[in-house]
C-alpha cells in the first residue's frame, strides 16, 4: 500500500533551475579565471554585482560557493543576501568564521552533515541534505541543501549550490507520517476488518486482519470485486449497501456471509459509508467488519427453539410471552392475544396491556410472585390470576415463566411465559 501526497512545486523547480543555472555559470566563469590566475572580483562591475544581487534576492534560498581546501580549511567566497533572513548571520560573519554557519546545526544532525560533505568531496558525488538549525531564539528550522562539488587544481574542492528554508514543507510531510502511523496503528490493532471498495466493486485497501480472520493475503483481494466472496444470495444486498453509501447514507450492521479461505460461508457484519474527496465528491466506500458467525448461529439456532416452543405452545391452546425487563416491552402471541377474544392487532407489545386487564385483586401476588423469581428464591414462577377478556368477562390464567437472559449485574433481563385458561 502507498500513501501518496501532490503539491504544485512548479514556481520552485523554476527557481531552482534558475539557480542551478546561475551557479553552473558562476563556477564555469570562476574555472575560466582561475586558469588565467584572475580573481571574480576582479572582473566584475558593480553593475553586474547589483544585478546577480537582485537575482538573488528573488530565489527563496541562499546561492553560495563553499570552498573546502587541501588543508581541510573552509571558508564561503560568496553568499546571497537571504543568508542572513534564512541562519540569522550576516555575509560578512560567514566569510570572516565560517564555523558560525554550522554552530547552529541540530546536535543530531551534526555527524551527518558533516560526513554527506566529506563523502560528496571525496566522491565529487551531488551534495543533498535535510538538517536542522536550532536558532538562538528557540525556533526550529529544517533546511534542504543541494549542490555540485568541482575538484580544483590546488587540491581543494568547491561547491556551488543553493540551501532554501524547508521548514514548511517538513512540518506538513511529519504531520502527515504522524497521521498515518497513528490510523495504521489503530487499524492494525482492531478485532475488525477495515476495506475501502471502489465504485466498480473493487477493493482498493484491506487490512492486515483479513488474514487472521478470513485465511487470504491482502494482495489476494487487492483490485478483486468482493462479488467474488460474497454468498450470492447476500450479493444484491451487498450491492445495494456499497450504492447507498456512495449517495452519502451511513449504513450500519448490514449481514452478509462470505467465503473464506478454509472454502466455508460465515456470517459477517459491516458498518459502511462514503469517503469524500477535498471537491465534495463521493469517491469510495469505507467499510468496518466483522465475523459474527458464532453469534449469527446461536441467534438462527434461538430463534428456531422459539418457533418450534411457541408452535408447540399455541397448538396446545396456551398463549406465551416475552417480557423484556429493561424496556417493559411484552411481546404476546397471536394465541394469548386470541383467548381474551382480541384479534392480532388490537394488543400492543407493551405491559400495561397486561396491567390494565389484571383483576385488582390479584395484582398484588403477581408482582410478589414475579420478585420471588427476580430474587431466585423460586426456580420458576407460578401464579393464577383473573384476566378481564374483550367482552368485559373475566378469564382465569395460569401464569407460568422463568427469567432466561441476566445483564452483566446479574440482573434479570428477559421473562418468558406461557398463559393457559383454566
Amino acid at each position: 500500500r502507498y500513501l501518496l501526497v501532490m503539491r504544485d512545486v512548479t514556481g520552485r523547480k523554476q527557481a531552482e533551475t534558475q539557480v542551478e543555472e546561475l551557479t553552473r555559470q558562476l563556477a564555469q566563469t570562476q574555472a575560466q579565471l582561475r586558469e588565467a590566475g584572475m580573481a571574480l572580483a576582479s572582473l566584475i562591475s558593480p553593475a553586474d554585482a547589483g544585478i546577480l544581487e537582485q537575482i538573488a534576492r528573488h530565489i527563496p534560498g541562499v546561492i553560495y560557493e563553499f570552498r573546502v581546501d587541501a588543508d581541510g580549511s573552509f571558508h564561503f567566497p560568496y553568499a546571497s543576501g537571504r543568508l542572513q533572513e534564512i541562519f540569522g548571520i550576516t555575509r560578512e560573519e560567514a566569510q570572516q568564521n565560517p564555523n558560525c554557519l554550522f554552530q547552529y546545526l541540530h546536535p543530531e544532525d551534526c555527524d551527518r552533515v558533516f560526513q554527506s560533505i566529506l563523502a560528496s568531496a571525496q566522491h565529487l558525488t551531488p551534495w543533498y541534505c535535510e538538517y536542522r538549525l536550532c536558532l538562538p531564539d528557540g525556533r526550529l528550522r529544517w533546511l534542504r541543501g543541494d549542490s555540485t562539488p568541482q575538484r580544483q587544481p590546488d587540491g581543494s574542492t568547491v561547491w556551488h549550490g543553493y540551501v532554501r528554508d524547508n521548514t514548511e514543507s517538513k512540518a506538513a510531510e511529519i504531520a502527515l507520517k504522524t497521521s498515518e502511523n497513528r490510523f495504521r496503528t489503530i487499524v492494525e490493532n482492531l478485532n475488525d476488518i477495515v476495506y475501502i471498495v471502489n465504485p466498480d466493486s473493487t477493493f482498493s485497501y484491506v487490512s492486515p486482519q483479513l488474514k487472521e480472520i478470513m485465511g487470504y493475503e491482502v494482495a489476494e483481494l487487492l483490485n478483486q470485486s468482493f462479488a467474488k466472496w460474497v454468498y450470492p444470495e447476500d450479493l444484491p444486498m451487498c450491492q445495494n449497501t456499497l450504492e447507498r453509501s456512495l449517495q452519502g447514507e451511513k449504513v450500519r450492521g448490514v449481514e452478509y456471509r462470505v467465503l473464506h479461505q478454509d472454502g466455508s460461508y460465515y456470517w459477517h457484519s459491516a458498518n459502511v459509508s462514503g469517503i469524500v474527496n477535498d471537491g465534495g465528491e463521493l469517491v469510495a466506500c469505507l467499510g468496518i467488519g466483522r465475523c459474527i458467525h458464532d453469534q449469527k448461529q446461536a441467534q438462527i439456532a434461538l430463534e428456531e427453539s422459539n418457533n418450534r416452543w411457541q408452535l408447540a405452545i399455541e397448538a396446545a391452546g396456551d398463549g406465551t410471552w416475552d417480557w423484556n425487563l429493561k424496556t417493559n416491552q411484552i411481546i404476546f402471541s397471536r394465541q394469548w392475544k386470541a383467548m381474551l377474544g382480541y384479534a392480532e392487532h388490537e394488543i400492543v407489545n407493551l405491559l400495561a396491556e397486561w396491567e390494565d386487564r389484571a383483576h385488582p385483586e390479584d395484582k398484588a401476588q403477581c408482582y410478589a410472585d414475579f420478585t420471588k423469581h427476580f430474587r431466585g428464591e423460586t426456580s420458576t414462577y407460578r401464579n393464577e390470576h383473573r384476566l378481564r377478556c374483550k367482552d368485559g368477562s373475566y378469564k382465569w390464567i395460569l401464569d407460568r415463566g422463568q427469567v432466561v437472559e441476566w445483564d452483566e449485574e446479574s440482573e434479570p433481563m428477559r421473562f418468558i411465559g406461557t398463559h393457559c385458561d383454566i
